[in-house]
């Protein structure tokens, strides 16, 4: 992982490389960059950049903090990887996975947006809208297209869907 030091851009700070790996998604809260490594998500101090124990949920797809929880995308085929996609909600204190909610196929994109957590299904073109308090999926768009990225409408107005 490279961090970015905003006082001075060209200054290099040493890289972290954490045992678990790094496959790209990251989220940031309360002092901790979360990441996700090859089958787990897992939290780096921001004070002393050093990893700690995280939560075994499968491959990473996409996180984001929001009603209390991180949330995460993550999974693959059980055949391959043994943990299936789904909608996983994580204690980001305790670090235990609370909850496990089934989706739509091949989730790419997790956001919160007015109360509500959201998650793009690129195959199967839809976006499911998620009741943190029930845990389950109460709304599906089917969108004619292929989404692959969710942003949260900072206006509280929705949900931005990049899709293709």
């Amino acid at each position: 992982m490279i961090r970015v030091d905003l006082t001075n851009i060209r200054r290099r700070l040493p890289p972290i490389v954490p045992d678990h790996g790094v496959q790209g998604a990251i989220s940031y809260q309360d002092g901790q960059a979360w990441v996700g490594g090859v089958d787990q998500v897992f939290p780096i101090d921001a004070a002393t950049t050093i990893p700690e124990p995280g939560a075994t949920v499968g491959p990473v797809h996409d996180l984001a903090f929001g009603v209390g929880s991180l949330w995460t995308v993550s999974g693959g085929p059980a055949h391959s990887f043994g943990i299936v996609q789904a909608l996983r909600r994580i204690d980001p204190h305790t670090r235990f996975v609370l909850a496990t909610i089934p989706v739509a196929g091949d989730p790419v994109s997790v956001a919160i947006a007015d109360g509500s957590v959201w998650v793009a299904s690129l195959t199967d073109g839809t976006v499911e809208r998620v009741d943190p308090k029930e845990e389950r999926v109460v709304d599906k768009i089917t969108l004619n297209a292929r989404p692959a990225a969710l942003a949260p409408d900072p206006g509280g107005h929705g949900v931005w869907i990049a899709a293709h």
